[in-house]
Formats: C-alpha cells, sequence, structure tokens
C-alpha cells in the first residue's frame, strides 16, 4: 500500500514594512536685534512712502481732473507753470520703488519698474518743460499715471499691514491694460510737440558744453529724444505683455489656517 501525505504548505505571511517618520527638528535661530530693527524700519519707511506718493498722486490727479471740466476757470496754458514742482518731487520719489524691487520688499520685475521709472523721468525733467503750454496731451498723460499709482501704493499700504481686498488686487491687474496704452500714446505725443522747441534751444544742441571742453562729451538731445522714441516701441510692447501676463494671473486667496497648525514644535 502506497500511501501519500498531502502537505500542505503554509502560507507566508507578509510582514508590513513600518516607515518610520523622522521628526523634524526646529531649530531656534538666533536674530539679531539689529536686524529686526532694520527690517521694521524699512517696513515704516515704505509705508510712510506710500502715503506720501498716494496723497500726492491724488492731488495731481484731482488737479487735472480740474482743467479737463473746468477749462474756463482753469487754462490749460497755467498748468504746468502752477503743478511743476509738486510734480516733479512726486515723480522723482518713484526712484526708491527700484531700490526696494532690488531688494525684494516689492514683488515686481526689475527690469519693468526700471522702464517705467525711467521713462517718467525722461518725460518730467525733460519734454514738460520744453512742451507748448498749449497741448493737452500733458492731462492724459498725468491722469493715466495718476490713477496707476493710486491704486498700486494703496495696494501696499494695505498689504504692508496685511490687509487683502480682492477688488483691490483684480483693479490693480486690469486696470494697466486700459491705462498703459493712454500714458504711452500721452508720453510719445507730448516727446513729438517738444522736439520744435529743443532743436530750437542751442544749450540742448550742445549739451552740456560745446567741444571741446574739460570733459570731453557732448551730446545733441534732440537726437537723443529720437533715439528715445525708437526705444519706446520695444520698451512698451514688453510693459504691455507684461500687463496682460498678470491680468491672467489668479489672485490668491489667503487660508485661514487652525489652531493646531500655528503652534510650533521646539
Amino acid at each position: 500500500m502506497r500511501y501519500t501525505f498531502l502537505f500542505k504548505k503554509k502560507k507566508k505571511k507578509k510582514k508590513k514594512k513600518r516607515i518610520k517618520c523622522k521628526k523634524k527638528k526646529i531649530v531656534n535661530v538666533y536674530v539679531p536685534p539689529v536686524c529686526i530693527y532694520l527690517k521694521r524700519k524699512k517696513k515704516k519707511k515704505k509705508k510712510r512712502e506710500n502715503q506720501v506718493k498716494k496723497m500726492s498722486a491724488t492731488i495731481i490727479l484731482f488737479t487735472s481732473l480740474q482743467y479737463v471740466f473746468n477749462k474756463e476757470k482753469y487754462p490749460i496754458t497755467t498748468f504746468w507753470s502752477n503743478y511743476k514742482n509738486i510734480i516733479t518731487i512726486t515723480q522723482s520719489l518713484a526712484i526708491f520703488e527700484i531700490f526696494f524691487t532690488i531688494i525684494g520688499i516689492i514683488n515686481s520685475v526689475v527690469s519693468i519698474v526700471t522702464i517705467q521709472v525711467f521713462s517718467r523721468l525722461f518725460v518730467v525733467y525733460l519734454i514738460f518743460n520744453f512742451l507748448p503750454n498749449t497741448n493737452k496731451w500733458i492731462l492724459s498723460c498725468l491722469i493715466a499715471w495718476a490713477i496707476i499709482d493710486i491704486i498700486r501704493y494703496l495696494f501696499y499700504s494695505l498689504n504692508i499691514l496685511n490687509l487683502r481686498f480682492n477688488i483691490l488686487a483684480s483693479l490693480r491687474k486690469k486696470l494697466p491694460l486700459i491705462l498703459y496704452p493712454i500714458g504711452i500714446t500721452s508720453e510719445i505725443v507730448c516727446t513729438l510737440a517738444s522736439l520744435n522747441n529743443i532743436y530750437a534751444t542751442p544749450f540742448l544742441r550742445t549739451y552740456p558744453y560745446s567741444m571741446p571742453n574739460n570733459i570731453n562729451f557732448q551730446i545733441d538731445i534732440y537726437y537723443f529724444c529720437i533715439v528715445v522714441l525708437i526705444l519706446y516701441i520695444p520698451g512698451s510692447i514688453l510693459l504691455y505683455a507684461t500687463a496682460v501676463r498678470k491680468s491672467k494671473q489668479k489672485i490668491p486667496i489667503p487660508e485661514k489656517k487652525s489652531d493646531g497648525a500655528n503652534k510650533k514644535k521646539i
């Protein structure tokens, strides 16, 4: 007799792999009090600067609209002579915006901010001073600048105070699509209108001194303005393309953190 024995193979139990979670140790880094003080000081300085620019931009907008809607009481011929100083000071403060962008206080592209600032300084310091006093394009230029500045610096001021409004953020993204073409067109028209006066000024044709001079340098401002007008073509395309790209970005919604997430493990 043959007996066959059936042996059942025992199934091997699969061992569950235990994943060991490494606890992240939060190390308290010592920050010198001087660094904290400087950071707070920069924020306070930025806040004050935003308030000054916002107020001055509001004044410029209000006065420009007065000259638009009340032509009899406020003739255009007296505009630049009355408000030259406040416009020059306000636009000169924009140089700090380049510095704040480089540091990282303002979240923007340095090249775009530099183009905006230097184009405005070029128009304010040179073009407006030689623009015929009957030219009304100066008002459209300043109105476009003022509206953009009010929205921008109001957004920055509230952002420093950790206050965010979706309406203000959407205005900051959508308004440049309308106001940038108005501002750029006004700047170009003002530059073209002032070329005759610049051409007729001998001092500007041999700036700063006629050759030969001690610094061995001379520039014709008339041809310099023509070169700047040519540079407006790529500069305006780059500026408007950036505005379109920013307008398509979604507005970030701040998430509310729970109490447990706020607690830090030591």
